[in-house]
């Protein structure tokens, strides 16, 4: 009897800690989406690089991507990539592994699982979009039109905030899903343009 209390003293402790770690993450998630980045002396790259750790959480891959690292690829060092960098170093709720690799061509993205596009190499845009299409391939970028033009979510300034846009058509054709949380917060496009 003693033995079965205590069972279910641990089951108590372990479900209150995971109704914790979801609280927080769900809270954390709030924050970022909703809270002007002057508030909390944010800087815009910052802001994203917030984006790009969460979207690692928000954005589902099918199985087998799932239980190896993360390849994330991008064509450059930005800021951006730095703040992602030491965000996940610092993370308190890393549920994942990424292994960092910078591309030198467009079809060099077809090697990887996350494809971050910085403003700055504009030109890897639509290139990426085109070789990475149909795989399971999740694609970001800063650059305006982005989402309307096949990639799977765009970080959009809209005033003092940034607004996420996702391509519902290519986050289908990818074969990723986003989880309510991400699809709640987010402008729903199409590759159409518009919404869905």
């Amino acid at each position: 009897m003693r033995a079965l209390c205590k069972h279910k003293e641990s089951m108590a402790v372990t479900q209150r800690h995971a109704r914790c770690s979801s609280l927080a993450l769900l809270l954390s998630t709030f924050l970022i989406f909703f809270w002007p980045p002057q508030s909390v002396a944010m800087e815009e790259d910052e802001l994203k690089a917030a984006f790009l750790n969460y979207f690692f959480q928000l954005i589902r891959w099918p199985e087998g991507v799932e239980a190896r690292p993360v390849r994330f690829c991008t064509a450059g060092e930005s800021h951006v990539i730095s703040a992602l960098k030491s965000l996940i170093a610092v993370s308190e709720h890393k549920s994942f592994d990424a292994d960092f690799a910078l591309i030198a061509t467009p079809k060099e993205a077809t090697e990887c699982d996350y494809v971050y596009i910085h403003s700055d190499d504009s030109d890897f845009s639509l290139p990426v979009i085109a070789t990475t299409r149909g795989r399971a391939i999740l694609t970001v970028s800063d650059i305006d039109g982005f989402a309307d033009a096949g990639g799977v979510i765009e970080l959009k300034r809209e005033s003092s905030q940034v607004a996420v846009l996702i391509n519902m058509d290519a986050l289908a054709t990818q074969g990723l899903q986003a989880s309510s949380k991400l699809l709640s917060v987010a402008k729903l496009r199409s590759t159409k343009g518009g919404t869905p």
